[in-house]
């Protein structure tokens, strides 16, 4: 397709496409960050290890949360493969696989903190955009409180899990030295 302009080249239609689904793609994990952190700060993931298959109403009797609301966060987190739907008894399950990276912050694999961190990039937007046009920087206790509390929740149970056993050892002396004080 051309346009008014004989000198423009024409637009790669399947580029524009595949830049448009990737920024949807965008869009619906970003919205879905937010739910994730909904679920874990409402305990809804939590209150799911285990269970089997639940519907909304006892998820939001076992959270004291709102029947309507979970359902809505239920079908989003189905939506996005977070948890199972089963459309013969409409009923939602968190497996083990799920409940590791979801709901049980000890696992090694544990990532629902992450999404603090991206959340404080957007509080922090409006300085780093002035950043941008000054070039002074943010520093580190400039930040909002939720880079801070991500940062120790996402990285706590890899630390916890690989540190004295697999990273330390890994460091030719290190593990002797500390030893020895």
């Amino acid at each position: 397709m051309q346009t008014s302009n004989e000198n423009t080249p024409a637009l790669d239609f399947q580029k524009v496409e595949a830049l448009a689904g990737q920024v949807v793609s965008d869009l619906s994990a970003g919205m879905s960050g937010v739910m994730i952190q909904i679920g874990h700060e409402l305990g809804l993931y939590k209150a799911m290890v285990g269970q089997g298959p639940l519907n909304a109403e006892r998820l939001a009797e076992k959270t004291g949360t709102f029947k309507r609301y979970v359902q809505e966060w239920l079908n989003n987190q189905a939506a996005g493969g977070y948890v199972l739907y089963d459309p013969a008894t409409r009923t939602y399950e968190l497996t083990q696989e799920q409940a590791i990276v979801l709901a049980i912050e000890d696992s090694p694999a544990f990532m629902t903190a992450g999404f603090y961190l991206v959340s404080s990039l957007w509080y922090d937007k409006d300085k780093l955009v002035q950043d941008f046009k000054e070039g002074k920087g943010i520093g580190w206790h400039e930040h909002h409180h939720n880079l801070f509390f991500g940062t120790e929740a996402f990285f706590k149970p890899g630390y916890k899990t690989n540190l004295i056993n697999e990273w330390i050892p890994a460091l030719e002396g290190i593990d002797v030295k500390l030893k020895q004080g």
